[in-house]
This record gives structure tokens, C-alpha cells and sequence, in this order.
């Protein structure tokens, strides 16, 4: 799509609305999740596009600090992450 003019691709991974079994959701996540980043990031560079592409991984909010009792986290909007390349 970039290389034929695309200005903006947007891609969604759901289930990330984790408030319960956080950790075994996860591990089940990440390993796609990093696989995918390590990929996109590699073909843009291969083809000459990592100087043009902004990658985002983000989410609309970040997630309180402290596990809840369900085994998770719930929303927080006071902070979140964001991952750019």
C-alpha cells in the first residue's frame, strides 16, 4: 500500500482490553505482537521505505500500575505508551 501512494495504514490486533488473566494473555500476545513490529520494520528497511514510514504501535489509553483482583488491569488514562520507529 505504501509504495503505491498510501499516506496512511492503519492495522488493529484485538483482545488487548486485558482485565483479567493478564499474564496468560500476554504470553500468548507479545510473541505475535513482536513478530509482526520485527517484520513491518525489516520490509520497510529492505525496501527503502523505513526513511519514509512512520510505524505507531499504540493504544487509546494506558492501564492502571497495580493488578486488579481479576488478575489484570483496567483502564487509566492518566498514562499509556506508545512505540515508534
Amino acid at each position: 500500500l505504501v509504495e503505491r501512494g498510501v499516506r496512511v495504514v492503519t492495522t488493529w490486533l484485538s483482545s488487548w482490553d486485558q482485565h483479567e488473566r493478564l499474564f496468560r494473555s500476554m504470553h500468548e500476545m507479545l510473541p505475535l505482537l513482536d513478530a509482526s513490529i520485527a517484520a513491518l520494520v525489516t520490509d520497510l528497511r529492505e525496501r527503502g521505505l523505513d526513511q519514509d514510514v512512520t510505524v505507531v504501535v499504540m493504544g487509546e489509553f494506558g492501564r492502571t500500575p497495580k493488578i486488579n483482583g481479576n488478575a489484570g488491569r483496567d483502564h487509566w488514562n492518566e498514562a499509556g505508551c506508545v512505540l515508534l520507529s
